[in-house]
Protein backbone atom coordinates (compact mmCIF):
# COMPACT_ATOMS: atom_id res chain seq x y z
CA UNK A 1 0.00 0.00 0.00
CA UNK A 2 1.24 3.61 -0.95
CA UNK A 3 1.94 6.25 1.47
CA UNK A 4 0.03 9.40 1.00
CA UNK A 5 1.85 12.42 -0.71
CA UNK A 6 1.29 14.28 2.13
CA UNK A 7 3.67 11.68 3.78
CA UNK A 8 6.14 11.46 1.37
CA UNK A 9 6.72 15.54 1.46
CA UNK A 10 7.51 15.33 5.46
CA UNK A 11 10.00 12.76 4.55
CA UNK A 12 13.68 14.06 4.28
CA UNK A 13 15.47 14.15 0.91
CA UNK A 14 17.68 11.44 1.77
CA UNK A 15 16.83 8.84 4.42
CA UNK A 16 18.95 8.25 7.28
CA UNK A 17 21.08 5.31 7.04
CA UNK A 18 20.34 4.55 10.25
CA UNK A 19 16.76 3.41 9.81
CA UNK A 20 17.36 -0.82 9.26
CA UNK A 21 19.75 -1.82 7.10
CA UNK A 22 22.30 -4.16 8.28
CA UNK A 23 26.31 -3.28 8.45
CA UNK A 24 29.19 -4.55 10.53
CA UNK A 25 31.41 -4.56 13.41
CA UNK A 26 34.20 -6.90 15.31
CA UNK A 27 33.68 -8.95 17.56
CA UNK A 28 36.96 -9.68 19.72
CA UNK A 29 36.82 -12.00 21.83
CA UNK A 30 38.59 -11.64 25.17
CA UNK A 31 39.99 -15.29 25.58
CA UNK A 32 43.08 -14.35 24.06
CA UNK A 33 45.15 -11.63 24.69
CA UNK A 34 46.34 -11.80 20.72
CA UNK A 35 43.30 -10.54 19.82
CA UNK A 36 42.91 -6.66 19.17
CA UNK A 37 43.33 -4.34 16.63
CA UNK A 38 46.36 -1.85 16.56
CA UNK A 39 46.85 1.32 15.13
CA UNK A 40 50.56 2.69 15.16
CA UNK A 41 52.03 6.23 14.66
CA UNK A 42 49.60 8.05 16.28
CA UNK A 43 50.44 11.58 17.89
CA UNK A 44 50.65 12.71 21.22
CA UNK A 45 47.68 14.29 22.57
CA UNK A 46 47.12 17.81 24.58
CA UNK A 47 44.09 17.36 24.80
CA UNK A 48 41.67 14.14 23.46
CA UNK A 49 38.47 12.96 23.09
CA UNK A 50 38.06 8.73 22.46
CA UNK A 51 34.44 8.17 21.20
CA UNK A 52 33.46 4.33 21.31
CA UNK A 53 30.62 2.85 20.41
CA UNK A 54 30.19 -0.97 21.96
CA UNK A 55 28.58 -4.04 23.63
CA UNK A 56 30.05 -5.93 26.43
CA UNK A 57 29.32 -10.00 25.69
CA UNK A 58 30.91 -11.61 28.73
CA UNK A 59 31.17 -10.71 32.49
CA UNK A 60 34.54 -11.26 33.63
CA UNK A 61 36.24 -11.29 36.75
CA UNK A 62 38.48 -8.64 35.42
CA UNK A 63 39.25 -5.55 33.54
CA UNK A 64 37.69 -5.78 29.86
CA UNK A 65 39.45 -2.75 27.69
CA UNK A 66 38.06 -1.41 24.83
CA UNK A 67 41.16 0.48 23.82
CA UNK A 68 44.28 1.95 25.61
CA UNK A 69 47.67 3.22 24.63
CA UNK A 70 49.09 2.48 28.03
CA UNK A 71 52.08 -0.05 29.09
CA UNK A 72 54.98 0.07 31.79
CA UNK A 73 56.94 3.54 29.97
CA UNK A 74 53.99 4.88 27.70
CA UNK A 75 50.48 6.22 28.56
CA UNK A 76 47.54 8.09 27.67
CA UNK A 77 43.78 6.76 27.38
CA UNK A 78 42.27 3.35 28.81
CA UNK A 79 38.92 2.97 28.27
CA UNK A 80 37.52 -0.36 30.01
CA UNK A 81 34.55 -2.07 31.12
CA UNK A 82 35.54 -2.46 34.70
CA UNK A 83 35.50 -5.88 36.47
CA UNK A 84 32.52 -8.53 37.67
CA UNK A 85 31.15 -7.13 40.86
CA UNK A 86 32.04 -3.77 39.80
CA UNK A 87 30.95 -3.67 36.43
CA UNK A 88 30.80 -0.03 35.17
CA UNK A 89 32.10 1.83 32.44
CA UNK A 90 35.45 3.18 33.44
CA UNK A 91 38.10 6.03 31.64
CA UNK A 92 41.38 6.32 33.06
CA UNK A 93 43.73 8.96 31.70
CA UNK A 94 48.08 9.01 32.43
CA UNK A 95 49.87 12.09 32.78
CA UNK A 96 53.66 12.93 32.54
CA UNK A 97 54.48 13.06 36.05
CA UNK A 98 53.59 9.44 35.74
CA UNK A 99 50.21 9.46 37.79
CA UNK A 100 46.29 8.60 36.67
CA UNK A 101 42.94 9.14 37.49
CA UNK A 102 39.51 8.06 35.79
CA UNK A 103 36.10 9.16 35.61
CA UNK A 104 33.38 6.36 35.50
CA UNK A 105 29.71 5.69 34.79
CA UNK A 106 28.02 5.04 38.25
CA UNK A 107 25.38 2.77 36.51
CA UNK A 108 26.45 -1.06 35.99
CA UNK A 109 26.91 -2.20 32.63
CA UNK A 110 23.78 -4.61 30.62
CA UNK A 111 25.16 -7.70 28.75
CA UNK A 112 24.30 -7.33 25.29
CA UNK A 113 23.47 -3.42 25.34
CA UNK A 114 24.91 -0.80 22.82
CA UNK A 115 26.69 1.94 24.60
CA UNK A 116 27.76 4.92 22.76
CA UNK A 117 30.95 6.42 25.23
CA UNK A 118 32.52 9.88 24.39
CA UNK A 119 35.58 10.35 26.93
CA UNK A 120 37.47 13.47 27.23
CA UNK A 121 40.24 15.60 28.48
CA UNK A 122 40.46 19.19 27.72
CA UNK A 123 44.06 19.90 29.53
CA UNK A 124 42.00 20.27 32.62
CA UNK A 125 39.22 18.16 32.93
CA UNK A 126 38.43 14.65 32.29
CA UNK A 127 34.51 13.96 30.99
CA UNK A 128 32.60 10.75 30.56
CA UNK A 129 29.56 11.25 28.61
CA UNK A 130 27.20 7.55 28.06
CA UNK A 131 24.61 7.91 25.55
CA UNK A 132 24.51 11.71 25.39
CA UNK A 133 24.34 12.11 29.28
CA UNK A 134 27.45 13.63 31.09
CA UNK A 135 27.73 10.93 33.56
CA UNK A 136 31.42 12.07 35.33
CA UNK A 137 33.71 14.55 35.24
CA UNK A 138 37.10 15.61 37.18
CA UNK A 139 39.35 18.59 37.58
CA UNK A 140 42.64 17.22 37.75
CA UNK A 141 45.07 20.09 35.58
CA UNK A 142 47.80 17.88 34.55
CA UNK A 143 49.46 17.48 31.45
CA UNK A 144 48.03 14.58 29.56
CA UNK A 145 50.49 11.51 28.25
CA UNK A 146 53.84 10.25 28.79
CA UNK A 147 56.46 8.86 26.33
CA UNK A 148 53.36 8.15 23.90
CA UNK A 149 54.54 9.59 20.04
CA UNK A 150 54.31 6.65 17.77
CA UNK A 151 53.56 4.20 20.63
CA UNK A 152 50.81 1.74 19.37
CA UNK A 153 46.88 2.06 20.10
CA UNK A 154 44.93 -1.47 20.31
CA UNK A 155 41.06 -1.85 20.47
CA UNK A 156 40.14 -4.95 22.28
CA UNK A 157 43.44 -5.60 24.85
CA UNK A 158 45.89 -3.27 26.78
CA UNK A 159 49.36 -2.71 25.08
CA UNK A 160 50.99 -4.04 28.29
CA UNK A 161 52.68 -7.38 28.05
CA UNK A 162 52.20 -7.52 31.99
CA UNK A 163 48.76 -6.83 31.89
CA UNK A 164 46.93 -7.15 28.65
CA UNK A 165 43.37 -7.36 30.07
CA UNK A 166 41.78 -8.60 27.15
CA UNK A 167 38.15 -8.00 25.91
CA UNK A 168 35.21 -9.99 25.00
CA UNK A 169 33.04 -7.12 23.25
CA UNK A 170 31.49 -5.98 20.10
CA UNK A 171 33.17 -2.47 18.38
CA UNK A 172 31.18 -1.43 15.91
CA UNK A 173 32.56 2.53 15.76
CA UNK A 174 36.16 4.56 17.06
CA UNK A 175 37.08 7.90 16.47
CA UNK A 176 39.54 10.52 18.06
CA UNK A 177 39.82 13.54 18.25
CA UNK A 178 42.51 16.06 19.23
CA UNK A 179 42.94 19.91 20.77
CA UNK A 180 41.53 21.43 17.61
CA UNK A 181 37.55 20.45 18.43
CA UNK A 182 37.77 21.99 21.44
CA UNK A 183 39.31 24.96 20.28
CA UNK A 184 36.10 24.99 17.23
CA UNK A 185 33.63 24.20 20.24
CA UNK A 186 34.77 27.33 22.42
CA UNK A 187 34.45 28.97 19.53
CA UNK A 188 30.43 27.85 18.87
CA UNK A 189 29.52 27.82 22.27
CA UNK A 190 29.14 24.56 22.38
CA UNK A 191 29.92 21.20 24.90
CA UNK A 192 31.21 18.05 24.86
CA UNK A 193 27.47 17.01 25.58
CA UNK A 194 26.31 18.63 22.76
CA UNK A 195 29.45 16.92 20.26
CA UNK A 196 28.28 12.83 21.45
CA UNK A 197 24.30 13.81 20.79
CA UNK A 198 25.22 15.44 17.58
CA UNK A 199 27.93 12.58 16.33
CA UNK A 200 24.90 9.78 18.02
CA UNK A 201 22.80 11.85 15.48
CA UNK A 202 24.87 11.58 12.76
CA UNK A 203 26.55 8.25 12.41
CA UNK A 204 27.76 8.90 8.93
CA UNK A 205 28.66 12.85 8.86
CA UNK A 206 30.29 13.35 12.18
CA UNK A 207 32.39 16.56 13.05
CA UNK A 208 35.31 16.98 11.47
CA UNK A 209 37.21 19.78 13.14
CA UNK A 210 40.33 17.87 15.25
CA UNK A 211 38.98 14.41 14.07
CA UNK A 212 42.47 12.38 13.81
CA UNK A 213 40.91 8.99 13.53
CA UNK A 214 37.61 7.53 12.56
CA UNK A 215 36.79 3.72 12.10
CA UNK A 216 33.47 2.94 10.73
CA UNK A 217 34.24 -0.85 11.10
CA UNK A 218 32.08 -1.57 7.91
CA UNK A 219 34.95 -3.41 5.84
CA UNK A 220 33.37 -6.77 6.59
CA UNK A 221 36.01 -8.69 5.97
CA UNK A 222 40.12 -8.81 6.09
CA UNK A 223 42.21 -7.71 7.92
CA UNK A 224 42.76 -4.02 7.68
CA UNK A 225 40.22 -1.17 9.10
CA UNK A 226 40.49 1.86 6.97
CA UNK A 227 41.12 5.18 9.07
CA UNK A 228 38.42 7.12 7.08
CA UNK A 229 39.16 10.68 8.47
CA UNK A 230 41.70 10.96 5.80
CA UNK A 231 44.66 10.78 7.74
CA UNK A 232 46.07 7.32 6.87
CA UNK A 233 45.98 5.65 10.63
CA UNK A 234 44.78 2.71 9.23
CA UNK A 235 44.55 -0.69 11.76
CA UNK A 236 45.63 -4.18 11.49
CA UNK A 237 43.56 -6.50 12.81
CA UNK A 238 45.26 -9.62 14.37
CA UNK A 239 43.79 -13.01 15.45
CA UNK A 240 41.54 -12.23 12.33
CA UNK A 241 38.87 -15.52 12.02
CA UNK A 242 40.51 -17.16 15.81
CA UNK A 243 39.54 -14.65 18.05
CA UNK A 244 38.49 -11.60 16.01
CA UNK A 245 35.84 -12.27 13.61
CA UNK A 246 33.45 -9.44 11.53
CA UNK A 247 29.91 -9.51 12.45
CA UNK A 248 27.02 -8.22 10.97
CA UNK A 249 24.79 -5.41 12.94
CA UNK A 250 21.30 -4.11 12.52
CA UNK A 251 21.31 -0.66 12.42
CA UNK A 252 17.94 -0.20 14.07
CA UNK A 253 19.39 -1.64 17.13
CA UNK A 254 22.28 1.04 17.58
CA UNK A 255 19.36 3.36 17.02
CA UNK A 256 17.00 1.99 19.70
CA UNK A 257 19.74 1.54 22.03
CA UNK A 258 22.11 5.17 21.57
CA UNK A 259 20.06 7.15 19.57
CA UNK A 260 21.67 6.60 15.92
Amino acid sequence: MSLPLSVYKRMPKRMSLSLGFDRYALHIDGDYENNYVEVTNLPAFEKVVVEVIAKKVVSKNEWDVLVARWSNDFRDIHLSWQRQGDNKITMYFAFSDGTSDYVHDSEEVVLGKWYHILAAYDGDTMYLIVDGVLKSSKSVGKTLGYNTEGKPLRLGVKPDPDWPYPSNSVIALFRLYDSRVFNWLSVKGLDLVWLARYNMLNYHNPIREGLVLWFDLEEGHGDKVYDKSGNGYHGTIYGLNYGVRWVRVRQYELRAEVGL
